[in-house]
């Protein structure tokens, strides 16, 4: 106004000078490159947008002064300058994308502003193949077993894949090295070597150029990461005086019983024709018999079946460890505004003597499954956690854990080993037999029974536990499995104890469940008091426990 810059209302009189200028919408053009990680493509996109040149308008009064508003309104559309296609190449040069240009794509993204189109494309390489060992004899492993009316039979459906004297058992495929490509900027790109696997062999196999051949007659199988064959020692009859115990690096058969009293320890499977009884079996693999198994105590998978059962225990410890120390965190805080009476060990004593006494009772069945196993066997990490264990809480319940610092520190022991024995890769050495009856057995694999059922006995397996009888009863006794479990009937009229555990993620189903059967899915538990049909359990995703 009158030369001067200003802002806000102002008085106008006849003598006031008052220029103003308006400030235009200017037009954008742009060019837009969009370059993949891989370098191999190239996408165009043209943005466009026109300006909006301004005119000055006079708004009337909003009242009954005289004021004079000024605004502005859109006048016309100022275009944006086009963007050619020189420009685009002079753009692509500057970015040195030189190689599989497509300048009918270029024309097209110009054509069409506001659209992404693929104007340079490399040519990518071709992969190498990696070599492989093609294992023929896994092959019949995965055949099922059909009887002569065309059902699969469950009876053989383990059985046992054996080999011939020159027999091949397995073939190398070599690699096949791949071609170099070109990325959009002309750079060589150059595929990953490919993978030639190197053969590694143990007792039994013979290799002649790319061939794996049967040295001798026997099983052929993968034992520590080496193609072997392992010999079969085979029992006409029964397992008794005449033969003795048997402990074999290889299969076992025995074609009649296994008699009261005996064992056999073997590095491959067992098989037994007949019934186990009052003995030992303990194998690295499989163990089929074919009749009952009564009073007796089998293993199938060898050490696998050690850490499948130490991690249900580790797991439960360390749940109580937890909460043994959010007790002493609760009693510590109530003690603070106190005067200092109780040390912290001793509360913890008490904690133990009172709410917590399945610590105590889990760190004496951890202590007698080590001590029943050889240290060989066992992973540093749970050797460490039992050792501190035993120096901390006595066989007796005495306890020796000072402070919050070491009851947190046995803590985080427990749930180290627990995690490291969690991510194992167990043998899945099954066990079946066609009826159990106060036996211990323990599979790496999964535990099935084809007839009668189970009567009082512990069933502990790394897979599923299947009942699949006729009856398929499981009348007292203890399942832990890290499957999933199903019987048609668990528990008795009588109200046998039966417990049955699995891991989150897993169901136990059942046809009918008498009163005093526990149910434990991961830390959630159910009792019934009541018999119940048509049970499936399961954890939902908020962790609670379904029954139906």
């Amino acid at each position: 106004m009158n030369g001067q810059p200003v802002s806000g209302s102002i008085i106008l009189t006849d003598t006031t000078q008052l220029t103003f200028a308006i400030k235009d919408k200017a037009p954008e053009s742009g060019i837009e490159l969009e370059i993949t990680s891989s370098k191999m493509r190239a996408y165009l996109k043209i943005s466009q947008k026109p300006g909006v040149k301004y005119r000055p308008v006079l708004l009337p009064p909003p009242g009954l002064d005289e004021d004079v508003l000024i605004s502005t309104e859109e006048d016309e559309e100022i275009p944006a300058t086009p963007i050619t296609e020189e420009e685009v190449l002079q753009k692509l040069a500057e970015k040195r994308i030189t190689y599989g240009l497509k300048k009918e794509a270029v024309k097209k993204a110009v054509d069409n502003p506001g659209t992404s189109v693929l104007v340079a494309e490399g040519t990518p390489p071709v992969p190498s193949v990696d070599g492989y060992i093609d294992y023929i004899f896994e092959q019949k492993m995965t055949e099922q077993p059909v009887d002569p009316s065309g059902r699969v039979d469950h009876y053989r459906s383990h059985s046992v894949v054996s080999c011939k004297k020159g027999e091949i058992l397995a073939v190398k495929h070599p690699p096949i090295p791949g071609k170099p490509g070109r990325n959009i900027f002309n750079e060589e790109v150059i595929p990953p070597a490919p993978a030639d696997p190197e053969w590694r062999v143990g007792d039994g196999v013979l290799l002649i150029e790319e061939n794996a051949i049967a040295h001798r007659s026997g099983r052929p199988m993968i034992k520590d990461g080496r193609l072997t064959v392992l010999p079969v020692y085979s029992v006409d009859a029964d397992l008794d005086l005449s033969v003795g115990n048997i402990d074999f690096h290889g299969d076992v058969i025995i074609n009649g019983n296994v008699q009261d009293n005996f064992e056999i320890k073997a590095t491959g499977m067992v098989k037994v024709a007949g019934n186990v009884t009052q003995a030992l079996i303990e194998a690295d693999g499989q163990v089929e018999v074919v009749k009952n198994i009564i009073g007796s105590r089998v293993i199938a998978g060898g050490v696998s079946t050690y850490y499948q059962e130490v991690s249900f225990y580790l797991f439960r410890l360390k749940e109580l460890l937890d909460q043994t120390e959010t007790a002493l965190k609760q009693v510590l805080a109530e003690k603070a505004s106190q005067e200092k009476g109780q040390s912290e060990r001793l509360i913890i004593q008490l904690l133990l003597d009172s709410k917590y006494q399945d610590i105590v009772e889990i760190a004496n069945i951890l202590y007698q499954i080590e001590d029943e196993t050889t240290q060989e066997k066992t992973v540093p990490e749970l050797r460490e956690l039992l050792s501190g264990l035993r120096k901390k809480i006595k066989p007796t319940g005495l306890s020796h854990i000072e402070d919050m610092e070491e009851l947190s520190l046995l803590s985080s022991q427990t749930n180290k080993a627990y995690e490291i024995i969690k991510r194992m890769d167990f043998s899945k050495a099954h066990v079946q037999a066609a009826y159990i009856q106060s036996s211990e057995v323990k599979a790496g694999g999964n535990i099935v029974v084809t007839k009668r059922g189970v009567y009082n006995s512990l069933l502990v397996a790394g897979g599923n536990v299947i009942l699949q009888g006729d009856l398929g009863i499981f009348r007292g006794g203890v399942i832990q499995a890290h499957g999933d479990v199903y019987a048609k009937e668990l528990g008795s009229p009588g109200w046998s104890k039966v417990v049955v555990q699995t891991e989150p993620g897993r169901t136990i189903t059942a046809q009918k469940v008498y009163a005093n059967v526990v149910i434990k899915i991961g830390d959630r538990a159910y009792k019934f008091d009541d018999n119940d049909t048509g049970i499936r359990a399961r954890l939902d995703t908020s962790g609670k426990l379904l029954l139906h």
